[in-house]
């Protein structure tokens, strides 16, 4: 039975500190860390170059005899890509009040082989699952929280598209 007859000034003393309560301002003093900045940029450019090679991947694919599937498969991972590039274009510009400029390096080429690309498309993709994952412990933003959980849950269910692909079309 619940005790009806208790001393409510706990309800005072009791300090209760939310994360939801500081989210306009903790983005902005997590975000005043310089390397917290310099690891943002370089993730969001790491993203880029996987977007391009992502873009080539496609179009080799759809120059390619490979089923519908497969070419349909790999322009939603693109897509999926450049939704996680906005994201986190948009949380830097939070963060800094610029937009995000890029250098034109792109590590990543394909070699029109469709097994290598793949495999190689499915460790970057596994690279950029783990680097978003790291990312989203460092902040306490709700909303910039939000968008970095729903960019691990696309990685995740592309490398589990990637892995199917891979064992569908590259049987050893």
């Amino acid at each position: 039975m619940y005790p009806y007859n208790i001393n409510d000034s706990y309800k005072s003393s009791i300090n209760i500190n939310s994360n939801e309560k500081k989210t306009k301002t903790s983005i902005l003093s997590v975000l005043e860390d310089k390397r917290l900045i310099k690891l943002l940029r370089l993730i969001t450019e790491e993203v880029k170059q996987l977007s391009e090679y992502y873009s080539n991947f496609y179009k080799s694919v759809q120059n390619s005899n490979r089923d519908e599937n497969t070419k349909e498969s790999i322009k939603e991972i693109y897509i999926d890509i450049l939704k996680a590039l906005k994201f986190l274009e948009n949380i830097y510009f939070m963060s800094t009040n610029e937009k995000m400029i890029y250098n034109n390096e792109n590590l990543k080429e394909i070699s029109n082989n469709f097994n290598k690309d793949l495999e190689n498309g499915l460790f970057y993709i596994g690279e950029h699952s783990k680097n978003i994952r790291d990312l989203y412990t460092l902040f306490t933003d709700i909303e910039v929280r939000n968008m970095l959980s729903e960019i691990i849950s696309d990685s995740l269910c592309d490398m589990s598209i990637l892995n199917f692909i891979y064992i569908r079309n590259c049987r050893i």
